[in-house]
């Protein structure tokens, strides 16, 4: 994933974004990967039906691309250490 791709810092001259040590970038390249991360955040609302889920989401796509979202990026707040990469155009196209 990412092969032949010239992050846009570069392209621009600007410094790429390092993520902190701690923090865990976790791809999930198959709709039952993405089930089985992100089926849990939900389970807090089966327990109380008022509870609140909180988190972060960041969708990106190639600009050489003619429309469509490549990657969605989640960071739930209650696990503050991970990032959920799913790569859209090729998770969802191979059902």
């Amino acid at each position: 994933m990412g092969q032949g791709l010239t992050p846009v810092a570069s392209a621009y001259g600007l410094t790429e974004l390092q993520l902190p040590n701690n923090i865990q970038p976790i791809v999930l390249e198959l709709p039952s990967l993405v089930e089985g991360a992100l089926s849990p955040l939900l389970d807090p609302l089966d327990l109380d039906k008022e509870a609140i889920i909180a988190i972060s989401l960041d969708a990106e796509w190639n600009t050489s691309r003619i429309a469509g979202v490549s990657i969605v990026q989640i960071a739930p707040h209650s696990q503050p250490d991970k990032i959920y990469i799913i790569p859209v155009s090729l998770t969802f196209h191979t059902y």
